[in-house]
């Protein structure tokens, strides 16, 4: 069975889920005012779409432009190989 890193174990969802919910609820048991909580949960929830996009976007661009590198690298390889055939003749 794999064994996950801290980092990994950070970046679950449902940890974040857990942990917003348990901070919500003590803030209401200990009675902070629900508008309040409206706003601030308003902030985060926008803010973490933010976030999630532009990280989302990063990775797909990353990996976009990593398969472009291959497949540039790959083209290349055959007209040098092409060139060395030639040279032979």
């Amino acid at each position: 069975m794999k064994t996950r890193t801290l980092l990994e174990k950070l970046r679950s969802t449902k940890l974040w889920c857990a942990l917003a919910g348990i901070v919500l609820g003590a803030a209401l048991a200990l009675g902070v005012d629900g508008a309040v909580l409206e706003k601030v949960l308003g902030a985060v929830t926008a803010l973490v779409s933010a976030v999630t996009y532009i990280v989302t976007e990063g990775a797909v661009d990353a990996a976009g432009a990593k398969s472009l590198g291959e497949g540039l690298a790959t083209l290349l390889s055959l007209f040098v190989g092409k060139e060395s055939e030639d040279a032979g003749d």
